[in-house]
């Protein structure tokens, strides 16, 4: 989930390189009303900033894990200049990258949850 068109773009073009499938979704309440009609994903990777006035990453990945399940596996990815962003994220059980994410990054954490 990321507010930014480019960037859902980029990430499926990466994982596509992978034969990784993406569902990319900028909205939101697209986002609950996907996870109520479809099977939890095997990883949820959700930007922080959604511009939307009643979510952010952390709190529509919660959502969306009280939705598929709670051991569902999320990396949240942000640019946001927080420097408490990282550790809430892990506060709730969730992975952390920055912006713009490295492939290899993103790559070893898919890597990690697919062993797990």
């Amino acid at each position: 989930v990321d507010d930014g068109a480019e960037n859902i773009s980029a990430t499926e073009a990466l994982l596509h390189l992978w034969q990784c499938k993406l569902t990319g979704i900028q909205i939101a309440n697209d986002a609950i009303e996907y996870s109520e009609q479809h099977s939890a994903p095997d990883a949820l990777l959700m930007d922080f900033q959604l511009n939307d006035e009643h979510f952010n990453g952390l709190t529509l990945a919660e959502t969306l894990r009280d939705i598929w399940g709670e051991d569902l596996p999320v990396c949240i990815i942000s640019a946001a200049p927080d420097p408490d962003l990282p550790i809430n994220a892990r506060q709730r059980g969730f992975d952390f990258l920055s912006k713009p994410v490295k492939p290899a990054k993103l790559r070893a954490w898919l890597t990690h949850i697919h062993e797990h």
